[in-house]
């Protein structure tokens, strides 16, 4: 929302905030063929890939402390919706280097199913 009402003018609304992020992940970190039309990825209306989010985290890589700690070994957002869970974020590879990871899985599957990828992921890349 404020995005959109500092480049688009006040009031702040969802549309333009919608508008700013996109032009923003367009033209700053490269994204195409992708759809927002709510900023806090509360819409099943948004549409981005993995790789486009992993793409995101490069950018966003020097602010990852700002992102909780899930289960002790990554930096990471949880979102989920009916029938939607996914986990995005950064784990420490043990070698000083950062993984980043999307895991979008749609359909029905237990709550810590997201992690569970996740784990077979780091224990992969450690």
């Amino acid at each position: 929302l404020s995005m959109g009402a500092e480049q688009y003018g006040a009031p702040a609304t969802v549309a333009k905030g919608a508008r700013a992020l996109s032009a923003y992940l367009e033209q700053k970190v490269g994204w195409k063929n992708f759809q927002v039309t709510e900023g806090a990825g509360l819409s099943r209306n948004n549409r981005a890939t993995p790789r486009q989010l992993v793409r995101l985290l490069r950018h966003f890589e020097p602010n990852q402390g700002l992102l909780p700690v899930e289960r002790k070994h990554y930096r990471a957002k949880t979102g989920t919706l009916t029938g939607v869970s996914t986990l995005i974020g950064y784990f420490n590879r043990g070698n000083g280097t950062v993984a980043r990871f999307a895991v979008l899985t749609s359909g029905r599957v237990t709550p810590d199913y997201r992690y569970r990828v996740a784990d077979s992921l780091r224990q992969c890349l450690l």
